[in-house]
C-alpha cells in the first residue's frame, strides 16, 4: 500500500511536469469545442470524492442549467482538477467546497470553486499563478506539492482564451477561484 501510494505521488508529479510543459508551449493551440460544465464538473468532482474518501455533501455542485462553454476538455478538466484538489488539500476538515456556475448573459460563464480552507494572505493572491510559487512557510511545510498547478491553471484557463482569479479575505478565511471562460456558440 505505500509503494502503491507513492507510485501515485510519482505519477501526479510527472502529469504536472508535463502538463506545465504543454501549458507553456506557444506553437500548439488548444482544441475548442463545445464543453458540457454538468458533464465535466460531474465527473471531476466524483474523481475528488473517490481518491479522498469525502461524503457526497463535503463538494456541492450549484449549476441551474448546463451551460456549454467553447474550449478543450482535457486542458479543462486539468483545470478543474487542479483547483478541486487545491482546495481540498488546504482545508482543514471537515472539507466543505463548494461550486458554482453561472453565465453573465454577454457569452461568458463564471465557475466559481471556494473553500473554507487556510486562505490564501492578500500579498500574495497574484504571485500564486507563478510557476514553482508556493505561498507561505506554514503552507511549504503543511502541504506538498511543487508550486506548478496554480502555474498550469492559469496558463490553460488562458488558451481557452478565459481568465481565472483568486480571492481571500485573508490567512483563516479560505479561498475563492473565479474561471471565466466564453460560451460555446448555439450549434
Amino acid at each position: 500500500e505505500r509503494m502503491r501510494g507513492d507510485l501515485l505521488r510519482l505519477d501526479r508529479t510527472v502529469q504536472q511536469v508535463l502538463s506545465a510543459a504543454r501549458a507553456e508551449e506557444s506553437g500548439r493551440r488548444a482544441r475548442l469545442a463545445p464543453v458540457s460544465l454538468r458533464e465535466l464538473l460531474g465527473e471531476c468532482i466524483a474523481g475528488l470524492r473517490g481518491r479522498h474518501g469525502l461524503p457526497d455533501e463535503a463538494v456541492s455542485l450549484a449549476l441551474a442549467r448546463d451551460l456549454v462553454v467553447r474550449g478543450d476538455r482535457g486542458e479543462l478538466a486539468v483545470v478543474f482538477r487542479n483547483l478541486l484538489e487545491n482546495a481540498v488539500k488546504y482545508s482543514d476538515a471537515p472539507v466543505s467546497v463548494s461550486v458554482r456556475v453561472g453565465g453573465d448573459g454577454e457569452g461568458r460563464v463564471s465557475i466559481e470553486i471556494s473553500d473554507r480552507g487556510i486562505g490564501i494572505p492578500s500579498g500574495e493572491l497574484r504571485k500564486i499563478f507563478g510557476r514553482f510559487y508556493r505561498a507561505g512557510r506554514d503552507v511549504q511545510r503543511t502541504a506538498s506539492g511543487l508550486g506548478l498547478g496554480l502555474f498550469i491553471v492559469r496558463n490553460l484557463v488562458r488558451r481557452q482564451g478565459g481568465r481565472v482569479v483568486a480571492k481571500s479575505e485573508g490567512s483563516g478565511a479560505g479561498s475563492r477561484f473565479v474561471v471565466t471562460l466564453r460560451t460555446a456558440p448555439p450549434s
